[in-house]
């Protein structure tokens, strides 16, 4: 591991947290084709609940999407994205029990694209853009939650604690070897690309530019709900405080 603590307001300066998937907003229901309470449940299991409270950090910079994934996912590909054959890709249609969520709209789409998911990605890219101009440097935290039982599409391996997903092009030995081992420490079962991997770039530096480096943090849901979903707001603050200690330690 890499020792530059002589850096660490620069490192800090650099650091921006990715909060895709914490809101449980959704702008427009009209097109959706579930009740209420499947809507509900769907919400429930499908947004990584709290992680805008987990990973919320005094003095680090943040980004949280404020509309729920089920409206539209900022973390799929517009092109090439795999989780379209099960329609969840930026636009879903199905649900995690693979009913039909909503019929594709080109209309809708169009709408969503243009007004949400891109606007989102230029507002995302601009602030990687000047952190890498202010520090020469830009290190993204992509911070997720997941289900302590894996949904029909996910893999059904072993589920730790933590995962930690990266990418060869863009999260560096260092930068694993920091997070793996924070969280060993109080610990945490901790495991690299499993059950999810990779880590989220703006499309713009994706395997281009070495110079914005990534680690995904995915947080078992189980470790701050209980087993009806209700949020434990006590373990909530515990994790804040851990996450929040990752920080304070150089990288």
């Amino acid at each position: 591991m890499i020792d530059i603590s002589i850096h660490n307001d620069e490192i800090r300066n650099s650091i921006l947290l990715h909060i895709p998937h914490s809101s449980t907003y959704i702008p427009d229901f009209n097109s959706f084709c579930i009740s209420d309470n499947e809507l509900d449940n769907e919400k429930l299991l499908s947004t990584d609940i709290a992680t805008d409270k987990i990973f919320q950090v005094d003095g680090i910079k943040h980004i949280t999407c404020e509309f729920n994934r089920l409206f539209c996912d900022v973390e799929r590909f517009i092109i090439g994205e795999n989780m379209d054959k099960y329609g969840r890709g930026l636009y879903y249609t199905k649900t995690i029990n693979d009913k039909n969520l909503r019929t594709f709209n080109y209309n809708n789409y169009w709408n969503i694209l243009t007004n949400y998911f891109l606007p989102y990605h230029d507002k995302l890219t601009n602030i990687v853009q000047s952190i890498l101009i202010e520090n020469g440097f830009a290190i993204i935290f992509d911070c997720h939650s997941f289900n302590a039982k894996p949904l029909k599409y996910e893999p059904t391996t072993e589920r730790p604690e933590i995962c930690i997903g990266i990418d060869d092009f863009h999260t560096p030995k260092y930068l694993i070897d920091h997070v793996m081992l924070h969280f060993k420490k109080y610990g945490f079962n901790v495991q690299i690309n499993n059950p999810y991997s990779g880590t989220f770039v703006p499309i713009k530096f994706y395997q281009n530019n070495k110079n914005v480096q990534s680690i995904m943090i995915e947080i078992n849901k189980y470790l701050y709900m209980d087993d009806d979903n209700i949020l434990i707001d006590k373990k909530v603050n515990e994790l804040n405080r851990i996450i929040s200690e990752l920080f304070k330690f150089s990288l």
